[in-house]
């Protein structure tokens, strides 16, 4: 029994991909903020702002000492900022200033998630961007805001101007420096190739991070909004920013999951998601350019290919078992077939930051339920035992329990030794094929 949990384990943690990006949304989705829906708030921001970066000389940097002139800006959906504060004065001191404020956040700001830091210091004018969920987050530390972090401000606009107002900064920062960023910009200050194409992959990720939020219970829809808040927090802390920290920045992210309770389906949402975006062809960070980042996409890369093409995801094994052990079955045989082909098609979609409709016939639960229908049948001639063979009308608590309670009643193809094997796969078939309602999110 020990091994039918771990088993089904990996099932639901591999199933969540699939759930969520056809699911109907049972109970993630709705007109109001996850989280909390307040029409306006106020918080209270600090941090400091330095004239000079890596860079610059600190020669440079001191050209414009003397008086800070602080203020926040929310991006509209033009890719516009919007002042929110007016005039904020700070003393600089050396080449840097520290300022400490409060902003009132309106209604038509409420619901962003990236902020504009702007400082004018004499001639020059400094501008940042300070991630933040203000339905959640009422006190925000800010990083120190260069001359370097200009890239964000502008990777922020270009995704407001094609139409991700919400860009998520925890995805950037943790695999690109500020630095990176800005070296994505033309001599002009425009976005470069880089920068576009990042903006077009980030576009991809944010329909697939939707459709799959949106399949989430309430609660856990409310939980994986803390989530995103704590990852605001993590790329606000030099220690979890750029390639380099990322596997700092997972450890923390995984260990605030848990403390939240998000389930394994939640949890693998951010895995898969993430997976499919890194192996999607994202830049190379032009600055910090890691030896090892190349390696890191490629195997991204690879890993979805296999969800594609491979025969080793747990949807793949319980068909690959089931045709094989029913091999003089030519109609469950046929299924295997179909089911490749409907998984490249399906997957082949994701890859392409696309959520097919629940309802098409290139979904291979489609397939894998019809399998459930016709092994059940060889099992179970006539649902005397397991019920309803129609799993649209049976849970898998249920399906699972009248197995466990008839297994040795049902007819099995088998030898007695490999019964506990067969038990363990027709448990997973049950759980792989129910419909995303009834596997609990």
């Amino acid at each position: 029994m020990k091994r039918f949990f771990s088993q089904l384990h990996f099932v639901l943690a591999f199933l969540f991909l699939t759930a969520a990006v056809f699911s109907t949304g049972c109970g993630g989705s709705g007109s109001d903020p996850i989280g909390g829906g307040s029409d306006s708030a106020s918080v209270r921001l600090s941090g400091k702002i330095s004239t000079s970066d890596a860079s610059t000389s600190l020669r440079e940097g001191l050209r414009g000492a003397g008086t800070a002139l602080v203020d926040l800006y929310y991006i509209d959906g033009a890719g516009a900022p919007v002042p929110l504060t007016n005039g904020n004065s700070f003393n600089v001191t050396g080449n840097e200033a520290t300022y400490d404020f409060s902003a009132f956040i309106p209604s038509e700001a409420i619901n962003k998630k990236n902020f504009v830091l702007k400082a004018v210091i004499g001639n020059q004018t400094i501008e940042g961007i300070i991630p933040f969920d203000p339905n959640i987050e009422k006190t925000i530390q800010a990083p120190k805001i260069t001359p370097e972090h200009i890239g964000l401000v502008q990777l922020a606009i270009k995704s407001a101007q094609e139409g991700i107002p919400n860009i998520n900064m925890t995805d950037v920062l943790s695999l690109y420096t500020p630095a990176d960023i800005k070296a994505m910009l033309l001599q002009n200050g425009n976005p470069g190739s880089d920068m576009t194409n990042l903006v077009n992959k980030l576009k991809q990720k944010e329909a697939q991070f939707l459709a799959a939020t949106n399949a989430l219970s309430a609660e856990q829809a409310r939980k994986i909004e803390a989530l995103m808040a704590y990852g605001n927090t993590l790329s606000r802390d030099p220690r979890y920013i750029g390639f380099e920290n990322r596997d700092a920045f997972k450890a923390a992210m995984d260990a605030k999951a848990e403390e939240l309770g998000l389930t394994p389906e939640a949890q693998m949402k951010f895995d898969e998601v993430s997976l499919m975006f890194i192996g999607s062809g994202i830049p190379t960070p032009p600055i910090s350019n890691p030896q090892n980042f190349a390696q890191f996409v490629q195997s991204a890369a690879f890993s979805v290919q296999e969800l594609i093409n491979g025969q080793d995801d747990p949807q793949s094994v319980i068909v690959n078992y089931f045709t094989n052990i029913y091999s003089n079955d030519s109609d469950i045989v046929a299924l295997k077939a179909l089911f490749i082909s409907k998984k490249q098609i399906f997957y082949g979609y994701l890859l392409q930051g696309i959520s097919p409709n629940p309802q098409s016939l290139d979904n291979p639960i489609r397939v894998i339920e019809e399998l459930r229908r016709k092994v059940f049948a060889k099992v179970d001639p006539g649902a005397a035992l397991l019920g309803n063979p129609d799993l649209m009308s049976a849970s898998p608590q249920t399906t699972i329990q009248a197995i466990a309670a008839n297994l040795t009643q049902l007819s099995l193809p088998v030898t007695q030794e490999e019964i506990p094997v067969f038990h363990e796969r027709l448990d997973m078939l049950a759980l792989m094929s129910m419909p995303t309602q009834q596997r609990g999110m």
